[in-house]
């Protein structure tokens, strides 16, 4: 299975809501146990990760709307998608995983790169216009 068989779902999901393998894994972990409030120290634990990673994946994928954050101190978050097209998405995801792990994990180094290109593109073509402007300005 090429990363172009994987359900477009699942690739939107990849390209709009998960940038690394360390927000993947905390998805995971947090869908696997819907009930249960993670703290960032309780999750770093769990995955082997810097308390700050995990805090920082933790508040990515909550911003990104999958999952509630518990105004607690610290904070604590559970897996809880803004609605029923992405926690299918995220279903979906976590099915294909056991057997399309590598899969995914080449799906999102290259979305990730896609997303520095595109960056880079855009403060060109920003700084490109912006110098025309100036010298609008000045003539």
């Amino acid at each position: 299975m090429s990363d172009d068989e994987l359900p477009q779902e699942v690739r939107s999901l990849l390209y709009d809501r998960v940038d690394s393998f360390e927000q993947l894994d905390v998805l995971v972990l947090l869908h696997a146990d819907p009930r249960t409030p993670w703290t960032p120290r309780r999750t770093a634990s769990r995955l082997g990760l810097e308390s700050s990673t995990a805090a920082g994946a933790l508040e990515a994928l909550a911003r990104r709307g999958l999952l509630e954050v518990e105004k607690t101190s610290p904070p604590s978050y559970r897996f809880h998608p803004v609605d029923e097209a992405t926690r299918s998405a995220v279903e979906s995801l976590v099915g294909l995983l056991g057997a399309r792990r590598h899969v995914v994990a080449t799906l999102i180094g290259s979305y990730a790169m896609k997303r520095v290109r595109d960056s880079a593109s855009r403060a060109f073509a920003d700084a490109y216009v912006l110098g025309k402007r100036k010298r609008d300005i000045s003539d």
